[in-house]
């Protein structure tokens, strides 16, 4: 609504020009007043041209380089030992390793932490990443992993000034940004998920079942490097947390990704070995996991382990089909799920040269009516017939 209309109604109920001067004042202040809440100042101290900000990190309060050529927040190992020692830090919030190349060419191995909370002049800064050189003196350097959840910001002179600063969200704020987050993912709106798990983030942690949504959403719009450094940092943040179905769901994403996304497939097959023990562990039939292992594997050429691994998948497919090897001899059945996993079993029975069973198997995967075997069969002359059975 216009201001003016605003006025004007008021005028109409009160029907007093001097009421419609007060409103007219009253807005107008209003107006004023955001305005000045949405610009932030923050002083500086300037040391020969290098600008420090107080701060405090996770209640220790310090100093810190403001350098927005800086990739991270940094500390040097003296620093981050004293964080350690007196409780600041823990080794929860410890999320791996990085590498950093000197001015001389030498590259270092660096440690990465999460900070749970960054205090500047009020503003709280949550979950930021910081890299922990491998030196004894380096300058705390508040980097851009901090610099860039402050939103759009300006310099002057010794000053820091933050636009459009509205201060931190409320607990009724976040829990409607966590709500929406999950609205948007049922809805299918995966980027609006992830923008709004993310800025979530800032302000607080996410749940395990948070970090489903998210690395769920990162897989499928094929952001697979983001879904494994998320997956992986909900990995160290809650690994001693009791398992549960989001648990197996999540190590299933990293996994995916590593496999899929990034062609890491050797990284990729202990995520999913992860994720079948918790499945189990829960009482779940993980045959499906087993079969992603099985073609993990099968990548690889390693084809005992796929024979290994597939017996596993089929073992647990057939009880979740509600059939047998005997059944699918005799009768034969319409599923291309156990058929896939008879093919590439049959594929690494022949990878051995073991011609009879690779056969035998190959033909239960034509008898699943699974095209490419009962190609496979008709090119080779591989009648279907029952000769012995694997599974028993």
């Amino acid at each position: 609504m216009q201001i003016s209309s605003l006025i004007f109604i008021f005028a109409k109920n009160l029907n007093k020009v001097v009421m419609v001067r007060r409103i007219a004042i009253f807005v107008l202040l209003a107006l004023l007043s955001v305005n000045s809440i949405a610009q932030k100042v923050i002083q500086m101290e300037n040391t020969n041209g290098v600008y420090r900000i107080a701060c405090s990190v996770n209640g220790a309060k310090m100093k810190m380089i403001f350098d927005t050529g800086a990739s991270s927040v940094s500390l040097s190992e003296t620093m981050a030992n004293f964080l350690y020692d007196n409780g600041y830090i823990s080794k929860e919030d410890i999320l791996g390793t990085s590498k950093s190349q000197t001015a001389d060419g030498s590259i270092h191995n660096n440690i990465v932490i999460n900070i749970k909370d960054i205090e500047i002049s009020g503003l709280h800064l949550k979950n930021v990443r910081a890299t922990v050189l491998a030196s004894q003196n380096a300058p705390l350097l508040l980097g851009q992993t901090a610099i860039q959840k402050l939103g759009r910001i300006s310099l002057s002179g010794d000053k820091l000034i933050i636009n459009d600063y509205d201060g931190d969200y409320t607990d009724e704020e976040l829990d409607k940004i966590a709500e929406d987050a999950l609205d948007y993912y049922n809805k299918g709106s995966y980027y609006a998920a992830i923008e709004n798990l993310v800025k979530y983030m800032d302000y607080d942690d996410l749940t395990t079942y948070g970090y489903w949504i998210l690395t769920e959403s990162l897989l499928k719009t094929k952001q697979y490097d983001k879904c494994v450094k998320y997956g992986k940092e909900w990995e160290i943040k809650y690994r001693n947390e009791t398992p549960s179905p989001s648990t197996y769901l999540i190590l299933g994403n990293i996994a995916t990704s590593l496999d899929i996304g990034e062609k890491k497939t050797k990284e990729a097959i202990p995520y999913f070995e992860k994720c079948a023990a918790v499945e189990s562990k829960l009482g779940e039939n993980p045959c499906f996991t087993y079969s992603q292992i099985a073609m993990c594997y099968w990548s690889l050429k390693d084809y005992n382990s796929v024979i290994n691994y597939s017996k596993k998948a089929l073992k647990g497919k057939l009880e979740e089909f509600k059939t047998s090897v005997h059944e699918i001899e005799t009768k034969g059945i319409n599923n291309s799920n156990l058929g896939n996993t008879f093919f590439f079993y049959a594929l690494s029975l022949y990878g051995k040269n073991d011609r009879t069973s690779g056969d035998y198997i190959m033909g239960l995967a034509a008898k699943c009516n699974y095209e490419e075997a009962i190609k496979y069969c008709y090119e080779n002359n591989i009648k279907y017939k029952s000769t012995q059975s694997l599974f028993e």
